[in-house]
């Protein structure tokens, strides 16, 4: 029989990994192994990492568009990010591709290649 299952409560979990804890932080904090809290938490982790995302995102926003009332100005490089964490924006990344491979096709495969297609079509 393993050791007795150690008394630990999921709201502290959640509460961990709404902080930005890693699972491994967790354990520590807590005083079990990562791999219990991995197991047993699964689901409550999630939840805190929820939480904290939305925390960043919130914080993104605020930074992104300050409100009237305050004397902050908006920052661009906030509401860059704010505009990609939901999706709104996306990098277009254009990919150039050179080869210096050269590739020759025989006549004799160019005719086969042709006669294939023709009788594909027929």
């Amino acid at each position: 029989m393993g050791a007795p299952k150690a008394d630990i409560k999921e709201l502290d979990v959640i509460e961990c990994a709404s902080v930005g804890c890693t699972n491994e932080d967790i354990a520590i904090i807590l005083g079990v192994s990562k791999d219990t809290i991995e197991r047993r938490f699964a689901a409550a982790i999630k939840k805190g990492r929820a939480k904290d995302y939305m925390s960043f995102r919130r914080k993104c926003r605020d930074a992104a568009f300050p409100g009237k009332e305050s004397k902050e100005k908006p920052n661009v490089g906030f509401a860059v990010l704010y505009a990609k964490l939901r999706g709104w924006y996306v990098d277009r990344v254009d990919q150039k591709v050179e080869s210096e491979a050269k590739t020759s096709i025989s006549d004799e495969t160019i005719n086969r290649l042709k006669e294939a297609v023709k009788c594909a079509t027929e």
